[in-house]
């Protein structure tokens, strides 16, 4: 699977238009005509980007997040919401692709809340270790502990490792950014 959307890019300067998918090979190739100094996306049929978001950026940035395997829209979504930025063309998110993040989706319903599902989630099926615990010990013995362990004391140790729990339409996410900038 991998990241695409549909794009209505406009020439500035005669207001022309046309729709294109990105990411696409050459963006200008896809344009003949278009005097394409003064391109910017007019609409956008995603959520992951703004009118007036240049194109050749937009693109790049697909193309950079389906290489970095963050290929669904609701992951995207959430990296999006953790990094405060408003689309993908926004200079603090691309800061954010330079960086070292996660992006988690949380594939389980367990009679916990939240934040303790995320933080079991991240204990254990990520095997991400918090505090001095040894994470061969808690799956050993998670089937036994799992009722008696404060998971939200846990995801308060997650939190202050920089984990951020966000939902997209009803999907979990933990995000973690990373040596950014943001």
């Amino acid at each position: 699977m991998s990241l695409s959307v549909h794009v209505c890019v406009m020439e500035e300067c005669t207001g022309r238009t046309r729709w294109l998918q990105l990411p696409c090979d050459d963006v200008k190739s896809r344009l003949p005509g278009f005097d394409t100094s003064d391109l910017v996306i007019s609409d956008s049929e995603s959520v992951l980007y703004s009118v007036g978001d240049n194109v050749f950026l937009a693109n790049a940035v697909i193309k950079d997040l389906n290489s970095l395997g963050v290929d669904d829209e609701s992951k995207v979504c959430a990296l999006l919401l953790a990094s405060g930025c408003d689309s993908l063309s926004d200079p603090e998110f691309v800061k954010v692709l330079d960086g070292d993040f996660s992006v988690l989706k949380i594939d389980a319903k367990w009679n916990l809340t939240e934040e303790e599902t995320a933080a079991c989630w991240l204990a254990t099926e990520e095997y991400i270790p918090f505090g001095e615990l040894d994470m061969g010990d808690l799956v050993t013995l998670e089937d036994k502990l799992m009722d008696f362990i404060d998971w939200r004391s846990v995801w308060e140790k997650y939190e202050d490792y920089g984990w951020e729990l966000v939902d997209v339409d009803k999907e979990l996410f933990l995000i973690q950014i990373r040596n950014s900038v943001v």
